[in-house]
C-alpha cells in the first residue's frame, strides 16, 4: 500500500522467525532513507512502513533485511487500497497493526494527516466500547466520558488523520473540537477502541461545569 502522502506499508511473509535487530526495506539494491518501522503482527509476518524518496512501481525488486539478515525477497506487487490492504490480516493480528499504525507510524513519519493512513485503522479497529459526550462542544474543547484504561496516551482517529488526543482525568478526556461523524478513540492496550456516542440534546460545556461545580466551596 503506498498512500497519497507517500507512506509505504509492505506485509512480508517470512520464511522463519527474525532476528532481534532492526528491519531496513531495500528497494532495487538500495536502502530507503529513515525513518521507518516494522511491527511483526503474526508469527511469520512483518509490516514494514517507510516514506520513499523514489517513484515506486510494481515488479520493483525488493529485500527486507534484519541487520544483515536477508529475511524476504519478492517483486513490489500491485499497489493496494486502505481496505483491501486490511482485508489481508486475520482479527487476531488486527489489533497490532492497528497500534502500530496509530501509535508508532503516525508520528515517526509525521503521517497525522495521512488520510489513508487513517482509513487503514479505521478498517482495522474493532469498536467494543463507546466513549460518551458530556456536553455540546464549547469553546473549542468536547468533553468524553471515557473507561477506565492503563496509563499512556489516547490516538484520536478521523477521517482526515491521527492525532494524539492526550490523557484523561478523573474519567474524562476533553478533546480539541467536535471530532466528525465516523471517529474513533484507541485506549491505551489492552483496551479496544471506541465509538464516540453523541447524545441528541445536551447542555453547553460551560453550564455542565457550573452544574457540577454547584455547592463546593469557592464556586463562582
Amino acid at each position: 500500500m503506498l498512500s497519497p502522502e507517500g507512506i509505504l506499508l509492505v506485509d512480508v511473509t517470512l520464511g522463519a522467525a527474525p532476528p532481534d535487530a532492526a528491519a531496513r526495506l531495500f528497494i532495487e539494491g538500495e536502502p530507503l532513507s529513515p525513518p521507518s518501522a516494522t511491527a511483526l503482527p503474526g508469527e511469520r509476518r512483518a509490516v514494514h512502513a517507510a516514506r520513499p524518496r523514489r517513484p515506486l512501481r510494481p515488479g520493483m525488486a525488493v529485500e527486507l533485511r534484519f541487520g544483515t539478515h536477508a529475511a524476504a525477497h519478492f517483486p513490489l506487487p500491485p499497489l493496494l487500497s486502505a481496505a483491501a490492504f486490511a482485508e489481508g490480516f486475520a482479527a487476531a493480528e488486527r489489533e497490532a497493526l492497528l497500534r502500530f499504525l496509530a501509535a508508532t507510524c503516525a508520528p515517526m513519519l509525521r503521517a497525522g494527516g495521512d488520510q489513508d493512513l487513517a482509513l487503514l485503522c479505521r478498517n482495522l479497529a474493532a469498536p467494543r466500547g463507546v466513549a460518551r459526550r458530556l456536553a455540546r462542544p464549547e469553546a473549542g474543547f468536547s468533553a468524553w466520558q471515557v473507561p477506565a484504561a492503563p496509563a499512556g496516551v489516547w490516538r484520536l482517529v478521523t477521517p482526515s488523520g491521527i492525532a494524539s488526543a492526550g490523557v484523561p482525568a478523573a474519567g474524562v478526556l476533553l478533546l480539541d473540537g467536535a471530532p466528525p461523524p465516523g471517529s474513533l478513540l484507541l485506549p491505551p492496550a489492552p483496551l479496544p477502541a471506541l465509538r464516540l456516542a453523541v447524545p441528541a440534546e445536551q447542555p453547553g460545556l460551560r453550564a455542565t461545569i457550573r452544574a457540577a461545580l454547584a455547592g463546593r466551596r469557592g464556586t463562582p
